[in-house]
């Protein structure tokens, strides 16, 4: 499993607890779960990576997850466990 290292997670903390952007990741998950492009801003955006930093193959893995494990359990995951970094795999 690939963590990320961030210079400064200040910016995931703030999101973790933000019952709005939380909702709005959950939306957007779900909106654009078959859209690879998509999903990897909307990812980048939430923990707060450059772009570039998350590869497609990682994305297919998220994609697979998200609908395997389900999108609510990711954004439960990431309430809890955003600010240790991003991973493809839905924990659980």
């Amino acid at each position: 499993m690939r963590l990320w290292k961030f210079e400064n997670t200040d910016a995931v903390k703030e999101n973790m607890r933000n019952e709005k952007v939380l909702s709005q990741l959950a939306t957007n998950l779900k909106v654009f779960i078959d859209n690879k492009i998509a999903l990897v801003k909307i990812i980048e955006r939430a923990y707060g990576l450059e772009s570039g930093q998350i590869t497609l193959r990682e994305i297919e893995i998220l994609q697979e997850q998200l609908k395997e494990k389900g999108i609510d359990r990711f954004i439960k995951q990431f309430k809890q466990f955003g600010n240790f970094g991003y991973t493809p795999y839905i924990l659980g």
